[in-house]
């Protein structure tokens, strides 16, 4: 008998061992345009994919991949019509199933507007029922996640619908609140019942969090960087929110140049802190079993574009990073973590040829190393570089930096006295300098290894 259970014991160790060690990179051939947009992790401990596949017709619909815990494939799906399909996002349903959230764009001359597309699938992958819900606002876009009643909370571009499980409306609440050119990106359903939604406009992003039928609890406007485009939010483990997406402007690679931005905000939607990764673009985030967070988008690698991953402690700050290179280009749209504590990651691989592009699937360990495949740090420009903006300065004075360590930031006038002085971690901080008359004064930024200063202007030029 002891012998049979140690046998038992080891069997388990080895099995689990393997289990934990599970990675590997997988590309799906199709044959032309292959995006994947969002993955999941299934009950089986296989994955499901969702992306779009353009046909021999030259239309777009909805693509699925089922895989099994090593990525093989286990069926594939194309699911559309005369329309242009697009699926979005994809989770797996309290029966086995799928649902899925995205667009349909009419090919017919007066089918103008997009319209959200559900769209429930069997345990197999066979279609269940779809709804479009169409309206006045703009709905591309979908973004999709499960309720406590087995309904479906959905985000579109420019309103939130609660439906039940067979997909019938509960409630739609427009958000025109908001002004005109803002628009929701990412949702995620809070503890409390509630949800967390953010997005974009011209001029800034915003956080904002409803109660459990979409009213608006509060709206948080940032505008850190003159160009910001926010994808993600979760809420975190102490009941705050991580929000990820890029920034950009007055960057040292070119004024289109980009950076992969954090920002960690209190329950109330208030910035705790930013972290700013570098230059790249960050599309997707999941927070990881120890409470911290991980990160996926892309970001140039020599003449290339490669996958990212970034693993940060419950501050933002860097455990690890590593870029991936499989081929040629490669862009990461969805990341979570698995029941194994590794990384699951989707996109597309874009070909030089221009001729098509191929789904990926990506599975790490939990530190992010995948077998068989190189990886590297992400690239990142000089640490030392500094901005601040604008220069000459009206009322606020902006300082940028490149690395999420402590540094004491000092403004002095031109005496040299003292008349700001605050120790932060973050990579962007906002200084009101409305009180201080117009003249020159120099910033100083000190650390343990260095002292950066650069001299500033309030009011005219001198």
């Amino acid at each position: 008998m002891k012998k049979a259970s140690f046998m038992l014991i080891v069997l388990f160790g080895i099995n689990s061992f393997n289990q934990a060690q599970n990675s590997f990179y997988k590309i799906y051939e199709g044959p032309s345009w292959e995006w994947g947009w969002d993955v999941s992790e299934t009950n089986d401990e296989g994955y499901i994919i969702v992306g779009q596949v353009t046909t021999s017709q030259n239309e777009d619909d909805i693509y699925v991949i089922k895989t099994n815990h090593s990525g093989d494939t286990l069926w594939t799906r194309s699911i559309g019509g005369i329309e242009n399909d697009y699926g979005y996002s994809i989770r797996q349903t309290s029966d086995k199933g799928y649902i899925i959230a995205g667009s349909k764009l009419g090919s017919l001359p007066e089918a103008t507007d997009d319209s959200m597309y559900l769209v429930k699938l069997s345990e197999n992958g066979e279609v269940m029922w779809s709804n479009t819900y169409g309206g006045s606002e703009n709905n591309s876009g979908g973004y999709v996640e499960m309720t406590d009643d087995n309904g479906f909370i959905i985000l579109s571009f420019d309103c939130l619908r609660k439906t039940a499980s067979n997909g019938d409306i509960l409630w739609t609440k427009p958000l025109n609140y908001l002004s005109s050119d803002r628009y929701g990106m990412g949702i995620c359903v809070t503890s409390n019942g509630g949800y967390a939604i953010t997005g974009n406009g011209y001029w800034d992003s915003f956080l904002m969090k409803t109660d459990s039928n979409g009213d608006t609890v509060w709206l948080k406007s940032y505008n850190y960087y003159v160009d910001m485009d926010c994808e993600s939010v979760k809420e975190t483990t102490d009941g705050g929110y991580v929000v990820v997406g890029s920034a950009s402007g007055y960057h040292p690679n070119g004024p289109y140049a980009s950076d992969i931005l954090m920002i960690i905000t209190d329950s109330m939607g208030d910035t705790l802190r930013t972290r700013n990764f570098g230059f790249g673009y960050g599309y997707s985030a999941d927070i990881t079993n120890d409470g911290g967070f991980i990160i996926t988008g892309d970001c140039p690698v020599n003449l290339n574009t490669n996958v990212f991953l970034i693993k940060t402690n419950t501050l933002g700050d860097i455990i690890w990073k590593k870029t991936y290179d499989f081929l040629e280009s490669e862009y990461g749209y969805s990341v979570k973590q698995t029941s194994d504590s590794g990384y699951i990651v989707t996109g597309r691989i874009e070909y030089s040829s221009n001729k098509k592009t191929d789904i990926f699937l990506l599975k790490t360990d939990k530190e992010g190393n995948v077998n068989g495949l190189p990886t590297s740090s992400i690239s990142r420009y000089n640490r030392n570089d500094i901005k601040v903006y604008p220069n000459p300065a009206g009322d606020i004075l902006n300082i940028q930096r490149n690395e999420n360590s402590e540094v004491l930031i000092e403004i002095l006038d031109i005496n040299g006295k003292l008349i700001y002085q605050k120790s932060t971690a973050d990579c962007f901080v906002r200084i009101d300098i409305s009180k201080y008359p117009e003249g020159p004064y120099i910033a100083k930024l000190s650390s343990d290894s260095n002292i950066i200063t650069r001299l500033i202007i309030k009011g005219k030029s001198y």
